[in-house]
């Protein structure tokens, strides 16, 4: 349940902010999944060492984080859609 005083500007404000969190994690997810490639490459060339290893440990945990953010920041995006849908219905929020 919604706070019954927002105005539509409100939701459509928080969806704006929303779509740029999405757009900022699924960004870094992409800088991460190179990342993590081109630590495999190093892995095909010149053998995994410890260094790699960890490395690619850490990337993949960030992977992982930027994976549930991107979930969870579409879910809110759903919210707010649904909440869009209900005000320009007439109905309750």
């Amino acid at each position: 349940m919604s706070d019954p005083n927002r105005t539509m500007q409100d939701i459509l404000q928080e969806r704006i902010v929303t779509i740029q969190k999405i757009s900022e994690a699924t960004a870094e997810h992409l800088r991460l999944m190179q990342r993590q490639g081109g630590i495999q490459v190093l892995n095909l060339v010149d053998g995994e060492d410890a260094q790699n290893a960890n490395d690619l440990d850490r990337t993949e945990e960030a992977l992982d984080g930027c994976e549930a953010t991107i979930a969870s920041l579409e879910r809110r995006l759903g919210e707010l859609d649904r909440e869009i849908e209900a005000m320009a219905d007439g109905g309750p929020v």
